[in-house]
């Protein structure tokens, strides 16, 4: 195999207590592994710290703004993070998508895998 199959892979996800959202074979990966910008570093860290402040692991988002805010910042990030990564497969799983104890799977997204 060649090309992109090659390539090392970083996820950006949430988890409960994480609070450096990227990972790299199933595990997260440590806040040196990439050389990203300082600002890219503290949107991650806010990124994560907001899930881990406001998603109830029974009831999800309180309201269904805050899951959008959260998510398009998501997506906001796995672009920040495909351009500052050169030669590295980022990928992006948002799986937290419960408002008020609903879930709509089809909120669910994954991009670049």
């Amino acid at each position: 195999m060649s090309g992109e199959d090659d390539a090392e892979q970083v996820l950006l996800a949430d988890d409960y207590g994480v609070r450096w959202p990227l990972w790299t074979e199933g595990e997260p990966a440590a806040e040196d592994r990439f050389a990203l910008t300082a600002p890219v570093r503290r949107r991650l860290r806010a990124w994560a710290a907001e899930f881990n402040t406001s998603y109830h692991h029974m009831t999800g988002w309180p309201r269904r703004e805050q899951m959008e805010r959260h998510r398009a910042e998501g997506i906001e990030l796995y672009r920040a993070l495909r351009a500052e990564l050169v030669g590295v497969r980022v990928r992006f799983a948002y799986w937290e998508v419960n408002i008020d104890g609903v879930a709509d799977e089809g909120d669910e997204l994954v991009l670049g895998g």
